[in-house]
């Protein structure tokens, strides 16, 4: 998936390896968590592979920027037109709700609480960057709109069910 996710970035702009990482820990970090240990040795193998060129910088820092080739934007036309699998759900927050039988109702509430506060702050960070993408100062596409109007209306969605869910264990709390 990383090789497609990199391809993907790529074939919106030419990019450094800080930059690709940068775009890894944004938004796309909610839906498809990366890590990093795996980055420098997936360029090197799509440079192997002839899917990317790389563009040594001639400055002091010795920075490298990468291109997408015609093989990777066909690999990656290829895997954009494939089934897409099911979408598998990992929340460490709602996993512990689940089995949450042997702690304290103002245990469960507090978990709930920090998963608002959670979901919150990646409301705002979805704003910011929708914002920066208004200004013209973020590099989106017309995919990367959608998946930003997406996850906006998910994560708003998400919050008003918090809310409700605590206000209800708030009132049988008061009981």
């Amino acid at each position: 998936m990383l090789t497609f996710v990199i391809l993907g970035l790529l074939n919106i702009s030419p990019m450094t390896g800080y930059t690709i990482k940068k775009n890894f820990e944004g938004p796309m970090h909610t839906v498809w968590p990366v890590t990093f240990g795996g980055l420098y040795p997936t360029l090197h193998k799509l440079h192997t592979d002839n899917m990317i060129e790389v563009e040594e910088q001639g400055d002091a820092r010795g920075q490298k920027v990468y291109h997408i080739t015609q093989k990777g934007r066909q690999a990656l036309k290829h895997w954009l037109s494939e089934d897409t699998s099911p979408p598998k759900v990992r929340n460490e927050y709602l996993l512990k709700l689940l089995v949450s039988r042997d702690i304290s109702d103002s245990q469960r509430l507090k978990l709930l609480q920090e998963y608002l506060e959670l979901r919150k702050r990646h409301q705002r960070q979805l704003i910011e960057l929708e914002s920066l993408a208004r200004s013209g100062k973020a590099l989106i596409t017309r995919g990367g709109d959608l998946f930003s109007s997406y996850m906006i209306q998910m994560v708003n969605a998400e919050i008003e069910i918090l809310e409700n869910i605590i206000d209800k264990e708030l009132s049988n709390l008061a009981e």
